[in-house]
């Protein structure tokens, strides 16, 4: 648990729980227990704020992680298509993808480099 979260009241981390759901300000307010104008008091207070963001940065993770988990077997039905398909414009469509992916990749690499290069600087 971040130090923000840790520093919320119950009601505001039911409002923070409830804005990661994706529910509006008034939908927050009501988990909460509190008016909506309280809620948009509390979009402005740093600590709340701070734990908002710690939140969506953990939801990040965590369906980055998943995204991950799945990445293998997307790449293999690609390569599988690209190859073994019978309709040609479905192994064209798949052969780009495969390039598209690689290209995304190892840009991904290549800034996750340079990165760490400039990091180690500091």
């Amino acid at each position: 648990m971040s130090e923000n979260v840790a520093n919320l009241t119950g009601q505001q981390s039911r409002a923070v729980e409830a804005l990661m759901r994706g529910d509006t300000v008034i939908e927050a307010a009501k988990a909460a227990a509190v008016n909506p104008r309280t809620v948009h008091r509390w979009l402005k207070d740093t600590t709340f704020v701070q734990a908002l963001d710690d939140a969506k940065r953990r939801a990040t993770r965590h369906a980055t992680r998943k995204l991950s988990g799945a990445l293998d077997t997307a790449v293999n039905s690609v390569v599988y298509l690209s190859q073994s398909s019978e309709d040609e414009s479905v192994r064209l469509r798949a052969a780009l993808a495969v390039a598209s992916m690689l290209r995304d990749l190892s840009d991904h690499a290549d800034f996750d480099e340079r990165l760490a290069a400039l990091e180690a600087r500091l």
